[in-house]
């Protein structure tokens, strides 16, 4: 799962920035969910995991052109197309945070995980969750325990009908055949439960489950997700020093702030074409 407070900052600025073209009425909610892609697919419950949350946001192009070619047959009523086309502003955005932002994510959490690949999903929720913090008090000056996540994520009927629809066709199309309404309705509930977990406005949650780590010798993918009041500040995961970092045949000295805000504009000019269509 990627930054749920990065893809609120950008969905709300990218919301704003295109409200104010006045093409069409944004949803913005539905514009929110896309901007996390396929974030509420993590099944960090499960024992048995099933990585269709990695497929997408490995594949989030596709998802996007699937979107662009099929939306006209998913959605009907003038409520469901006013969704579909935020939610696939929204997923703009989403593969901007993937080509932006997940990068130095994963350079991140190379740097902090190079010796111990056993857990490196751990990790990258670890670094995802500080760079959020950054990210949320960049844009809005307020630390997480200030901003009810669940409060944001809100959910109706036609939006998580248009969402079943989206990730049954695309997930199918691609030859995962076996994935049902049922589960992805499932899995959207467990998100908005996981999301309870998330509202800690002591931090007395992430205290408690690192204890049991401490204890156990386990680490908790949950705790890794959880916010802290402010970033852990014995890495540079920002890179507000300017240092060159790389990741595959990346080469960057950009900062976090730099590429959060290629990332807006670059989802505003897509959306700007998207609304048009």
């Amino acid at each position: 799962m990627t930054g749920l407070f990065t893809s609120y900052c950008l969905s709300s600025s990218v919301s704003d920035s295109l409200n104010a073209e006045q093409i069409k009425n944004i949803n913005e909610i539905a514009l929110l969910w896309g901007s996390i892609g396929g974030g509420f697919l993590t099944d960090v419950m499960d024992k048995v995991r099933k990585n269709y949350d990695q497929y997408v946001e490995k594949n989030c192009n596709k998802l996007l052109q699937y979107l662009l070619k099929n939306k006209k047959e998913i959605a009907k009523t003038d409520e469901e197309k006013d969704i579909i086309t935020s939610y696939t502003v929204g997923i703009s955005v989403f593969c901007g945070i993937m080509k932006k932002i997940e990068p130095l994510v994963m350079y991140n959490t190379n740097m902090l995980n190079s010796e111990n690949i056993d857990v490196s999903e751990y990790t990258r929720n670890k670094v995802w969750s500080n760079m959020d913090i950054i990210v949320l008090r960049y844009n809005t000056g307020k630390i997480p325990s200030e901003v009810s996540l669940k409060s944001i994520f809100v959910m109706n009927d036609a939006l998580k009908n248009i969402i079943i629809k989206i990730y049954k066709g695309f997930l199918g199309e691609n030859g995962i055949k076996d994935i049902t309404d049922n589960y992805i309705s499932e899995r959207l509930n467990s998100f908005l439960k996981l999301l309870n977990k998330f509202d800690d406005k002591s931090t007395l949650k992430k205290l408690f489950i690192k204890k049991i780590e401490e204890y156990t010798g386990k680490k908790s993918i949950i705790n890794s997700m959880l916010y802290s009041m402010t970033e852990d500040d014995e890495f540079d995961y920002s890179n507000s020093q300017k240092e060159q970092w790389n990741y595959g045949n990346i080469r960057s000295n950009d900062d976090l702030f730099e590429l959060y805000d290629s990332i807006k504009d670059m989802s505003h000019e897509a959306g700007y074409r998207i609304l048009q269509i």
